[in-house]
């Protein structure tokens, strides 16, 4: 039975070459000069589908979900992978309200507007640096940076803080799940 799943997993994977690597979750990032680990991953699952898979990487694991988010002083980067062309054409209410009380109205519009258009494959990265803010890309282009820590605490705290969107997810990211 494991010999015919290996095939079948072979087939799959030769079929899509691109699969295998788009799915890879990487153990280790390097951000502009900030060695990262990969601290915890997860996947968003509403109604049985996996929508968006999220990633965050940290100078160093922590596994106290309050700890990752008030840490100001500690690198850090999340990855959000859309994993759906099924999601809603809104931005989510906890995303919207996150960003628009963090962001400059102007870019709060582009990231409403850069939503809407989100596809399966699509990767949103906000990457935090202490002493030079957070900074997003999607699909590997630089959008914007934002000062302070500010935005990065108010989206870890989407997932990590006391009412997540996902106990799930929050226990998988704050890599308790290895525990």
């Amino acid at each position: 039975m494991t010999r015919l799943f290996s095939i079948l997993a072979a087939l799959v994977l030769w079929s899509h070459p691109g699969l295998a690597q788009e799915d890879a979750v990487a153990p280790r990032i390097d951000y502009k000069g900030a060695s990262l680990v990969l601290n915890g991953h997860g996947e968003r699952e509403i109604m049985w589908m996996s929508v968006y898979r999220c990633a965050l990487y940290l100078a160093r694991t922590i596994t106290d979900p309050e700890k990752i988010v008030r840490s100001h002083d500690v690198p850090k980067v999340l990855k959000i992978r859309i994993l759906t062309d099924n999601a809603p054409a809104e931005m989510p209410d906890q995303w919207r309200k996150t960003l628009e009380s963090e962001l400059t109205q102007r870019l709060f519009q582009r990231m409403k507007k850069g939503y809407a258009k989100t596809s399966a494959g699509d990767e949103l990265k906000f990457a935090y640096l202490p002493g030079q803010g957070t900074s997003f890309y999607f699909n590997g282009k630089h959008v914007f940076n934002d000062p302070g820590y500010a935005l990065m605490e108010a989206l870890l705290d989407q997932w990590l803080g006391p009412e997540p969107v996902s106990g799930n997810l929050k226990r998988l990211l704050s890599a308790s799940a290895r525990l």
